[in-house]
C-alpha cells in the first residue's frame, strides 16, 4: 500500500496535553515525509500549529460542550460525520489512525471505518483502552489492580475514584468498545506505547 493520505482521529483538534501534543508531532512528522495529513475531531479549535501541518481539519463542533455521557458510549451523529468525510478517500491509499475517542467521537466510528473499508491503527495513549477506569489502580485501596479488566472480580470490584456508579458507566463504555463495536479486534494494528 503506497500511503499518500493519514488521517489523525481524536476528540479534540486543541492542544490540551500528552495525546495531542503525540498527535501534533505526528502531523508535522508525515508532511515533512511527503504525506497529506487530514485531522477529524469532535471539538475545536484547532490547534494553530494544524494550519502549517495538516491539509485539513474537521471539527464536528467549534468547542467543547457540556459532557454527554450516552454519546460518550455512542455517538452517532460522529460515526456519521467521520463516514461522510472518509468518503472523499480511497481505502487505496489512505490510512486512519486513532488517537483519542472517549470524551467526544466513542465507538461507534467503526461503523464509519467498515463501511469505508479504510485501513486503521489505535495508539493506545493510556489504560483507557483496556481498563473500564482507565488507571489499572483500586482507589479505594490505594494499591495497583491485578484484576483482569471486565472479568466478573472487575465487576464486582468498586475500585473507580468517584464511585461505583460511576466506574458502571465505564465499564459501559468498555463493553461498547470491545463487545458491541469490535474497534480494536479490527484495527490493523494497536499501538501500546510502553517501556
Amino acid at each position: 500500500m503506497d500511503i499518500k493520505n493519514c488521517i489523525l482521529v481524536c476528540d479534540s483538534a486543541a492542544h490540551s496535553g500528552g495525546i495531542s501534543a503525540v498527535m501534533l508531532q505526528q502531523a508535522s512528522g508525515l508532511r515533512a515525509a511527503g504525506i497529506r495529513v487530514y485531522v477529524f475531531a469532535a471539538f475545536g479549535p484547532a490547534d494553530p500549529a494544524l494550519a502549517h501541518a495538516a491539509d485539513g481539519v474537521v471539527c464536528m463542533l467549534a468547542a467543547p460542550r457540556r459532557r454527554n455521557r450516552l454519546a460518550e458510549v455512542w455517538n452517532r451523529a460522529a460515526a456519521l460525520a467521520l463516514q461522510q468525510f472518509l468518503n472523499g478517500f480511497s481505502a487505496t491509499d489512505t490510512v486512519v489512525h486513532i488517537h483519542a475517542l472517549s470524551m467526544g467521537l466513542s465507538p461507534s466510528i467503526a461503523l464509519a471505518l467498515r463501511a469505508e473499508k479504510i485501513p486503521y491503527v489505535i495508539t493506545a495513549h493510556d489504560a483507557g483502552w483496556t481498563c473500564p477506569t482507565g488507571y489499572f489502580y483500586h482507589f479505594g485501596k490505594a494499591t495497583p489492580c491485578v484484576l483482569e479488566p471486565l472479568s466478573m472480580a472487575c465487576l464486582g470490584s468498586a475500585c473507580d475514584k468517584r464511585s461505583y456508579p460511576h466506574k458502571l458507566y465505564k465499564v459501559a463504555k468498555m463493553v461498547t468498545l470491545d463487545h458491541v463495536s469490535h474497534l480494536k479486534r479490527d484495527a490493523a494494528a494497536v499501538i501500546v506505547p510502553s517501556a
